[in-house]
């Protein structure tokens, strides 16, 4: 993680700096090569060869080094928070997460995976329930119950180790460790004796 880190950064900046150093020069030679124009020292060709030269060969690609380092940095500054913001999740669906980062689903999927690639984060994509669940989830166990205590139907999600089930058909919360009911959900019905 913190050789990508370093890498990233060393290059934004890296691009950043050529590129303000390529404008600066590139920008004090065509005002100096403009005022010898006017004043009319050296013959105008050349001096309008000098301002082309300086212009292709400092202006232009200082100002896309330098747009392309702020975009490095951007790229990263927004990687860097997507990586905090799913490590304070065990799981997450990226439904969620896109709508926290306002971008469309295959977009944030594919930021999320820029930072697995990156070792940002270490998680994996569970493709059934579209969550992302991070590693250190993992260190706990997931468990999959078969169905709801309460109304039987079938239950499909994974249920991390101290979490709580919540059955989407009937909204009840029990725990998969144990096959007691949680408090609050609702009870069968009583069938008299």
């Amino acid at each position: 993680m913190v050789e990508w880190e370093a890498g990233i950064l060393e290059k934004n900046v890296l691009y950043r700096w050529v590129g303000v150093i390529l404008i600066i020069l590139g920008l004090f030679s065509v005002i100096l090569n403009t005022i010898m124009l006017f004043t009319g020292g050296i013959t105008d060709i050349y001096l309008w060869l000098g301002i082309g030269f300086c212009t292709a060969f400092g202006l232009i690609p200082g100002i896309i080094l330098f747009i392309w380092g702020w975009k490095l940095a951007k790229e990263k500054s927004e990687l860097t928070k997507l990586a905090a913001y799913l490590r304070s999740y065990r799981r997450i669906k990226v439904s969620d997460v896109a709508r926290a980062m306002e971008k469309n689903e295959y977009e944030t999927e594919q930021l999320i995976l820029q930072c697995v690639e990156k070792n940002l984060i270490n998680g994996y994509f569970d493709r059934n329930t579209r969550e992302f669940f991070t590693r250190e989830s993992q260190l706990g166990e997931v468990k999959t119950p078969d169905s709801c205590p309460n109304c039987g139907a079938f239950f499909e999600s994974k249920v991390l180790s101290g979490e709580t089930a919540i059955c989407k058909f009937c909204g009840s919360k029990f725990s998969p460790d144990s096959s007691a009911r949680s408090e609050g959900s609702p009870q069968p019905p009583q069938t008299g004796s």
